[in-house]
């Protein structure tokens, strides 16, 4: 929302480059522990050591990686705001570009990919788009805890039906016949039906963010700021096309991540309910063949192909319904949406007073 581009650009890359890093590591560790292959997999998970191991394995996977990012985001501030940190980030680049041909034995092929995507991450950095996921991620995150009043008010009806949907021979067939490619296809259609949905209804809000017609509670909320101004009068000046572009990205991207969290929830839970609920001769007889070795992502998991992709299809539907009810229902709209929006007036306030004291 300011008019000027980030400077420090290699210090602003560190938490994408800390996730990359981390990511790659464990998930080779992964490819080399689960065997190569189904039968080798399944031989070595009958090992409770190596599945107690190849567990905690899956579980860094999922938590090293963004929490590597989080702090190095927390580095990052301090480093910008000091204009310090530049020879650290550097060096952290080159070994980035230098150490994955020395480690997967490539060569030149991989250091080049290595050099785009440090390429890549600097131009999304000189754009902003670091400091808009920051803050979508940093708002999403503030608003998980509402996710309570989901679960105790709309989970037991979207439950009772998604559960019934899960012990439907049908739902199993159809799931489980799809190939994995079909199937993100299909929830592919669910995301952009709800991006559809959410930007229809967020253009509405952002037109009265753009009226005037939505403003801080507080009217002289302005006096904890840094800015010793008077209060925003009532001609605001015009938001440039960029500056509309960067309040539907906010918004969107914080829904999204709700959105997101939401449908890993359901997902774990079907997961779970799958595991403990059903055998193995039960799911074969629902979908004609003995289910295989799960894999997502090109990693081996110890839960059967056919149950990800049943739980992988009744999330993703979980997550559109979801969008709609906290659109729909007062209630959850005033829990997920609203605090969104006001966020966003209060900034949009904040840089009519920055900018008529820098004016």
């Amino acid at each position: 929302m300011v008019e000027s581009r980030p400077g420090q650009l290699l210090v602003r890359i560190t938490p994408a480059l800390s996730f990359l890093v981390l990511w790659r590591l464990l998930y080779d560790l992964l490819r080399l522990l689960d065997g190569g292959s189904d039968r080798e997999f399944t031989h070595r998970m009958d090992d409770g050591w190596f599945a107690a191991g190849y567990g905690v394995a899956l579980a860094s996977l999922v938590l090293l990686p963004a929490t590597a990012a989080w702090s190095a985001a927390i580095w990052v501030r301090h480093r910008t705001q000091d204009r310090k940190g530049t020879a650290t980030a550097v060096i952290a680049s080159g070994l980035y570009v230098a150490l994955w041909p020395v480690i997967d034995g490539v060569g030149v092929v991989l250091a080049l990919g290595g050099l785009v995507t440090v390429l890549v991450l600097v131009v999304l950095v000189y754009l902003g788009v670091d400091s808009v996921v920051g803050w979508a991620l940093r708002t999403a995150l503030r608003q998980v805890r509402a996710l309570g009043t989901m679960t105790s008010k709309a989970l037991p009806l979207l439950l009772l039906f998604t559960t019934f949907g899960f012990f439907t021979n049908e739902v199993w067939q159809v799931a489980g016949s799809l190939t994995r490619q079909r199937l993100w296809l299909v929830i592919g259609l669910f995301v952009l039906v709800g991006l559809f949905y959410m930007f229809s209804v967020l253009s509405d809000e952002l037109r009265a963010l753009g009226s005037h017609q939505r403003d801080p509670i507080e009217p002289d909320w302005w006096r904890t700021t840094p800015f010793d101004a008077p209060a925003v009068g009532s001609e605001r000046i015009a938001l440039r096309r960029s500056e509309k572009a960067n309040m539907v990205v906010v918004l969107l991207l914080a829904q999204l991540v709700q959105v997101l969290v939401f449908s890993l929830l359901m997902f774990a839970f079907f997961v779970a309910f799958g595991l403990i609920s059903l055998r193995p001769e039960v799911m074969a007889s629902w979908i004609g063949h003995t289910p295989g070795v799960g894999s997502l992502f090109g990693v081996d998991l110890p839960v059967p192909d056919e149950l990800l992709q049943v739980s992988l299809f009744l999330a993703a539907f979980s997550g559109m319904y979801f969008v709609t009810t906290t659109v729909i229902d007062a209630r959850y709209r005033d829990a997920f949406l609203d605090p969104l929006v006001d966020h966003l007036a209060v900034s949009l306030a904040a840089r009519e007073v920055y900018l008529r004291s820098t004016r």
